[in-house]
């Protein structure tokens, strides 16, 4: 049996004999134990009494800052952070009360908090490496994928088909590029910039049956569609109180698309739309919770979008080495009906569902499930948007990440399920277009590089 554990048996044994209940101890009790479990770095035991202490009706400033300091050690950030802010609320000038509260805020995700913190730490603790105040430019971020060519071939028409015609489109590869920097402009207010380069195309496939009095055979004609696309992202953070954190956003599009010349035109066509997706979210960070609220416009393709999203991130151990996400997302969108592909969902829906941490020393882990149709839809602040003619009806992710000193290296994988409309005419009703539902499936490799300066 180890000392700590005799420690701690010894303290249970002798705690119902104060001359109280077990559940009570007095002023003197609590600040003594605390006191010597504090000094030989007993954290289990020292809150277990500090927690008797508390319900025992003593609450005051080093009890708190004890029982802050015994969670940190155990990497319970958010509960070190509860006891560390009732601490501060004692005494806010407490150098090293600051000191701990900054690295639990710093070690839960809580930035914001961090940097507003850091601003009143003494001189002596600024000098050091782990309080040292953020850069005007405190990272850069790259990032690189390929989506290969979608698993759908057209098939030709059958010779018994009565289609006289019959129109599918291909996705073929698509290569990006994503550079992005992040700005601590002031404490309370961190910008995020980034650039997007992305180039696709698509082969849209035309079998026409030559009907008689020529002689019939099956004519087929391939067409390619050229996707050239920049894109420019801000993302400002501004807190706005402690745990309360505002995120707007700009996304910026510009698109070029080329319709090369095939059966049913006898010219290349050039279609050209600039616009982007302005939304604004709220973040509350609550004990072991992060809260979420979003909304979000835009009108790309000269149609308008309204999405609304509600989420929740959970974080079981009180540290970032395990979460648990939800979010369910809402999209409306308007316009005249021609300007919609067919069979569109002018109202639609998705949800997230997501689980990451710590796997290994330095190697994170995550998963993602995104189910309903993400089509026309952003996700992650507007970072991506899902601008494409196709209806999505799944998609999933997995991410390993890589955690060194200054650098984070990441590849992640994507399957999305998809289905697009194939057109057809038959001879006998030639000037009626009929639409039917063809599925596809998609794959993604990302990789990207954070360096912290």
């Amino acid at each position: 049996m180890t000392r700590k554990h005799i420690l701690l048996l010894i303290l249970i044994i002798i705690i119902p004999f104060f001359g109280k209940s077990q559940d009570r101890l007095s002023f003197t009790e609590v600040e003594q134990k605390t006191i010597d479990l504090y000094y030989t770095s007993q954290w289990d035991s020292l809150i277990i009494v500090g927690n008797i202490g508390l319900k025992s009706g003593h609450d005051y400033f080093y009890l708190r800052l004890r029982m802050g300091v015994a969670y940190f050690y155990q990497e319970k950030y958010t509960k070190a952070i509860t006891q560390l802010e009732k601490a501060r609320s004692y005494n806010s000038q407490d150098d090293f009360t600051n000191s701990y509260l900054y690295l639990s805020y710093k070690y839960s995700g809580r930035t914001a908090d961090a940097e507003a913190i850091g601003k009143i730490l003494s001189d002596t603790l600024k000098t050091q490496p782990m309080f040292k105040k953020t850069p005007l430019f405190s990272g850069a971020y790259l990032e690189f994928g390929v989506s290969p060519s979608s698993n759908y071939t057209p098939t030709p028409l059958p010779r018994t088909s009565e289609n006289v015609y019959e129109t599918s489109t291909k996705s073929n590869t698509l290569n990006y590029g994503f550079i992005g920097l992040t700005n601590q402009l002031t404490s309370w207010l961190t910008v995020f910039y980034g650039y997007t380069s992305l180039g696709t195309s698509a082969t849209k496939t035309t079998f026409e049956k030559q009907l008689p009095p020529l002689i019939p055979k099956l004519i087929t004609t391939e067409s390619d569609i050229i996707v050239t696309q920049n894109q420019f992202y801000v993302n400002p953070r501004i807190r706005l109180a402690k745990g309360l954190v505002l995120a707007t956003y700009f996304h910026k599009i510009n698109n070029k698309s080329v319709l090369q010349k095939g059966s049913m035109a006898s010219t290349d066509t050039t279609l050209l739309f600039n616009d982007g997706i302005l939304g604004i979210s709220l973040e509350k960070y609550y004990r072991n919770f992060v809260f979420v609220g979003e909304v979000s416009n835009n009108n790309l393709n000269n149609t308008n979008h309204l999405q609304t999203s509600i989420g929740v991130t959970w974080f079981p151990l009180s540290n970032l080495n395990l979460y648990f996400s939800t979010m369910y997302s809402a999209n409306s969108a308007k316009g005249p009906a021609r300007l919609f592909p067919t069979n569109y969902d002018k109202s639609k829906s998705f949800y997230l569902l997501k689980a990451g941490g710590k796997l290994t020393g330095k190697l994170w882990g995550e998963v993602a499930y995104y189910g309903g149709n993400i089509q026309d839809s952003q996700i992650a602040n507007g970072f991506l948007f899902f601008n494409t003619p196709n209806k999505y009806t799944m998609m999933t992710n997995a991410t390993l990440t890589l955690v060194l000193k200054k650098i984070k290296v990441s590849l992640k994988y994507q399957y999305s399920s998809l289905t697009s409309d194939k057109e057809s005419a038959k001879m006998t009703t030639p000037n009626i277009i009929e639409y039917s539902n063809y599925s596809f499936q998609k794959q993604t490799i990302t990789g990207g590089l954070l360096w912290n300066f």
